[in-house]
């Protein structure tokens, strides 16, 4: 293969669900290494068994000079150093391996979340809006945000609003188990198809591989925010359980309660636009496309 055509090089720091949709949209453009504390083999994809956190380990793989990296990591736990250890020290970690290695990658991607907002009263957000998070996980991801946003190293952060599609059928589960949702406050939910985080990943790689401008935060998210009262009774009416989905009554006492507080304040409408005005065009547009291709793989 000729210097020309020589594939360029994509480092994937985290290598789970996301990560591996990712790499079936790259394979054969790039030559892909992943990265991941338990082993794992996948097609076309040098998978290294190692912490994104061990310094070492992060230095010795970086040496290889990739061309573009993307950051999609998993807490080990559900917790605030759960999330310091997989986001904020993830991020430390690589930008200390690039310095020590002096390497400067053309692109770096981190993978976020709309958690960062803290906005609950129905608002819409967008990436200029302002992040007051309320949760330790919009806190801790917003540190690691800031952390490569203020790094000399080119990057674009892509905060994915929830993930649903194939293996990820927990509100599915919740409609098949009569738990429904209040439809007094409006309670918005916002989500995104698994196979469109890594279409938009894929997008933007592309975008900037053409030299065409790339913003420093994305907010990844279909196309129509909805109640998730909405959502749940389309999900019933399509597996011929409207009869026992139960809705959820919100009483003055309830406002008062952790569960209800947190339910409250996640209640925001996320906008895609910036991402459509950069070219991309989404698999699935709304749920019901989305949650239809799911159930046609549960049959």
């Amino acid at each position: 293969m000729s210097v020309k055509n020589k594939k360029q090089k994509l480092l994937l720091l985290g290598f789970g669900d996301i990560a591996k949709r990712l790499a079936k949209e790259t394979i054969g453009e790039y030559d892909i290494t992943g990265l991941r504390r338990s082993t794992d083999t996948y097609a076309g994809v040098n998978v290294i068994q190692a912490d994104c956190r061990d310094k070492l380990a992060v230095i010795d793989v970086t040496r290889k000079d990739f061309d573009v990296i993307v950051i999609t990591m998993t807490p080990d736990e559900m917790s605030d150093s759960g999330y310091q250890q997989a986001y904020v020290q993830t991020v430390q970690t690589l930008l200390s391996a690039l310095h020590k290695n002096n390497l400067s990658p053309r692109l770096i991607i981190f993978v976020s979340s709309s958690s960062v907002y803290g906005q609950h009263e129905n608002e819409w957000v967008d990436e200029s809006s302002s992040t007051h998070p309320n949760s330790y996980s919009g806190k801790r991801l917003l540190e690691a945000e800031k952390l490569l946003i203020d790094s000399s190293y080119s990057s674009s952060v892509v905060r994915f609003s929830g993930i649903y599609g194939v293996g990820r059928q927990r509100l599915i589960e919740q409609v098949r188990a009569g738990n429904g949702a209040r439809q007094e406050p409006v309670l918005y939910s916002n989500r995104i198809h698994s196979d469109d985080c890594a279409g938009v990943l894929a997008h933007i790689i592309k975008r900037e591989k053409e030299s065409k401008k790339i913003e420093s935060i994305y907010l990844a998210t279909d196309c129509k925010p909805s109640p998730l009262y909405d959502v749940k009774c389309w999900l019933a009416d399509q597996l011929g359980l409207s009869h026992q989905l139960k809705p959820t009554v919100l009483n003055s006492s309830a406002l008062n309660t952790k569960k209800e507080g947190r339910a409250l304040r996640a209640s925001k409408r996320c906008s895609n636009q910036r991402l459509l005005a950069s070219g991309y065009r989404f698999l699935y547009p709304t749920f019901k496309e989305g949650y239809q291709m799911v159930l046609k793989n549960l049959k």
